[in-house]
C-alpha cells in the first residue's frame, strides 16, 4: 500500500482537483466540473473509522474490490456512478475516466444497483477491462469493482487487416468464421498487451475463438467453447 497511500497523500494535499477533463463520451462542449478524489483514509471514515473489506491483485497494492461505502455522492443512475468513479481515480488507477470508461449497464444488486463502465483506449475495446459501482436503494455506495487494466500504450492501426485476420484464422483452423473479427486490445500477462482481431471460429470444438495480433498475424490467444 506504500505506492498508493504516497500517491494519496500527494493528492490530499493538493486538495480539489480535475479528473477526466477530457470530453470522452460527454456530449457537451462544457467543461467537465471538478470532482474532489476520495484518499482510503476518506473510505475508512465513511465506514466508521475502519477500512472495509478490500482485496488487492496479486503480489501488488493495487485495488480489485472495496465491500463497503466509497463515497459519500448518491448514487442513483450512471451519470452519479460516472461521478463516484471518477472521486475514485487514484484508487482505480485511471488518469481519465470521463474519458476511457463508457457506460455500458445496469444490474440488480442486493436491492440497489451495479452500474458497469467498459474501458476503452483511443476508442478500442479493452477486453475485460472494466470498473462497476453498486448502491442500495437509498443510494448509498456499496461497493468497488476494478478491473481497469492500467499502462495500455499501444498503437491503435492495425497491421493487419480484418479480411486478413479472417484469412488466417480460416487457414489455421480449417473453418469459417462466425461474424466479423472485432478489433479489441487485450492483455495476456502482467504489461503484456496487444491490439488484436477477435475472431470467432464456426466450430463445435475447442478452440471457437482466436485472437489474433494485428500487427503481426499471430495467434495469441485461443479461448472457447463462447456463449452466445
Amino acid at each position: 500500500m506504500k505506492r498508493l497511500t504516497a500517491l494519496l497523500a500527494a493528492v490530499a494535499a493538493a486538495g480539489v482537483i480535475a479528473v477526466g477533463c477530457s470530453s470522452g463520451s460527454n456530449d457537451s462542449n462544457e467543461p467537465v466540473p471538478r470532482v474532489k478524489t476520495v484518499s482510503v483514509d476518506d473510505i475508512a471514515r465513511l465506514n466508521g473509522g475502519q477500512m472495509p473489506p478490500t482485496s488487492y491483485y496479486y503480489d501488488t497494492d493495487r485495488v480489485r474490490e472495496i465491500e463497503g461505502k466509497v463515497s459519500s455522492t448518491p448514487v442513483n443512475n450512471k451519470d452519479d456512478a460516472l461521478t463516484v468513479i471518477r472521486e475514485l481515480a487514484d484508487i482505480i488507477g485511471c488518469d481519465d475516466p470521463q474519458g476511457e470508461l463508457r457506460y455500458s449497464e445496469t444490474n440488480p444488486c442486493d436491492g440497489g444497483f451495479n452500474y458497469v463502465f467498459e474501458q476503452y483506449y483511443r476508442d478500442v475495446p479493452v477486453r475485460r477491462g472494466s470498473v462497476s459501482i453498486a448502491a442500495d436503494e437509498d443510494g448509498n455506495t456499496t461497493r468497488l469493482y476494478n478491473s481497469y487494466i492500467e499502462n495500455v500504450n499501444i498503437a491503435t492501426e492495425p497491421k493487419i487487416s480484418a479480411d486478413d485476420a479472417v484469412k488466417l484464422a480460416k487457414r489455421k483452423y480449417s473453418c469459417d468464421t462466425r461474424d466479423e473479427p472485432e478489433l479489441i486490445i487485450i492483455e495476456t500477462g502482467r504489461n503484456s498487451i496487444y491490439l488484436t482481431w477477435d475472431a470467432k471460429l464456426d466450430r463445435s470444438n475447442y478452440p471457437d475463438e482466436a485472437f489474433i495480433d494485428a500487427q503481426s498475424g499471430t495467434v495469441l490467444v485461443e479461448d472457447g467453447p463462447v456463449e452466445d
